[in-house]
């Protein structure tokens, strides 16, 4: 009987590093955004400070945040 609890308390204990792992590898800012999930884009060039926002390519905005705002003089 105590071989299948201690089997029980291993696979308890792999399957939580398992879970670990995969948030780690979830909680990291992606690459091209930041974690933002946006991109800015200018989209006129007499204006430069007219900023567009383009949901990022590489991760989709996965949370569904907000663009961002633009602050005019930034």
């Amino acid at each position: 009987m105590a071989v299948p609890i201690a089997d029980d308390w291993k696979a308890i204990h792999d399957r939580m590093q398992q879970i670990r792992v995969e948030q780690t590898a979830f909680s990291r800012p992606c690459r091209a955004c930041n974690g933002v999930g946006w991109i800015a884009g200018f989209s006129d060039r007499r204006h430069p400070q007219t900023v567009d926002y383009a949901i990022c390519g590489l991760c989709h905005n996965p949370r569904d945040l907000p663009p961002p705002r633009h602050v005019a003089g930034r």
